[in-house]
């Protein structure tokens, strides 16, 4: 099973690549919305780097440290920083020193990533199915369970025949029609799919339809799969994506006027490089995602109607 928090540590493992943050561990537990925090070591670079104004990151949550320290004991800080959830945090548990990118980051930035995937650019979907009682008397279906904003296009739709062939005979586009924005009243999915002289009386209709992923990854115990849709064969993506929206902004902070923020001269680190070294990844997903799209084209061809 894949797990949110795998995601976010496959993205950790290609943006660091063989970077070695700084880390300590915590002496004891720690509860919710701790204003102090005890270190285990402190020694060497670790404890010289935390200063008023640093962050330090246990599991998914930041802290602000509000002064600077003199021992590695008791060390004040804000909890829940930048809006990352406050949570308790057993003793032994690692703290990164100014981690280079949040998990609380990531995970916005995996979440996005995911939404992207389905945009017609991408063209990568779920598909999903619901199934109808034909009524020769009513045009106008509602789609049961059926998220509007989820549905991308009817791929097909299929009635059951009579006899004992048990046959499944594929409609004809002509004979339906999706209308988005629908009277919530008579349909409360927000859709409707109209049907024009198709199907049997009293038996089922099988419809097929693309769906957009969902993008609503928050807890590390997350299962991916389950929650968004998205197959576990196109799971390395979302690391790319995120990995390459992280990466894209770092160069601004380069043209703040206010202060040199950036002790590397242009010569050593020229303007673009974050850019630059973005092209391998983003050369990756283009064709991973070229990939997935042509498994979906197998998975699931067209037919001739």
């Amino acid at each position: 099973m894949t797990t949110l928090d795998t995601l976010v540590n496959m993205t950790r493992r290609r943006l660091l690549s063989d970077l070695r943050e700084e880390y300590d561990n915590l002496v004891s537990n720690v509860p919710a919305n701790a204003t102090s925090l005890n270190l285990q070591n402190g020694s060497g670079l670790a404890l010289g780097s935390i200063r008023a104004g640093s962050l330090l990151e246990v599991d998914y949550e930041l802290y602000f440290v509000t002064s600077t320290p003199v021992s590695i004991g008791a060390i004040s800080v804000i909890p829940g920083y930048y809006g990352s959830p406050s949570t308790a945090h057993a003793a032994g548990a690692v703290v990164t020193v100014n981690p280079r990118f949040p998990r609380n980051d990531l995970i916005d930035a995996i979440n996005e990533d995911i939404d992207d995937l389905s945009a017609p650019a991408n063209g990568l979907y779920r598909m999903l199915e619901t199934t109808l009682v034909y009524n020769p008397v009513r045009i106008g279906y509602d789609l049961p369970g059926v998220k509007a904003s989820q549905v991308l296009e009817i791929f097909e739709v299929r009635n059951q025949d009579y006899g004992p062939a048990q046959a499944w005979p594929l409609l004809a586009p002509r004979k339906y029609k999706l209308e988005r924005n629908a009277d919530p009243v008579q349909f409360p999915s927000g859709i409707s799919l109209k049907f024009y002289g198709a199907g049997y009386p009293g038996r089922p209709i099988r419809v097929q339809y693309k769906a957009a992923f969902n993008s609503n990854l928050a807890n590390p115990s997350d299962d991916v799969t389950l929650l968004t849709g998205l197959h576990p064969e196109a799971h390395d993506i979302p690391t790319l994506g995120a990995a390459i929206r992280l990466v894209e902004y770092r160069d601004i902070k380069r043209s703040f006027s206010e202060a040199q923020s950036e002790p590397r001269r242009a010569q050593e680190v020229p303007v673009g490089a974050s850019m630059t070294s973005l092209k391998g990844l983003l050369d990756r997903r283009t064709k991973r995602i070229e990939a997935e799209r042509a498994r979906l084209d197998k998975q699931y061809p067209r037919q001739l109607r």
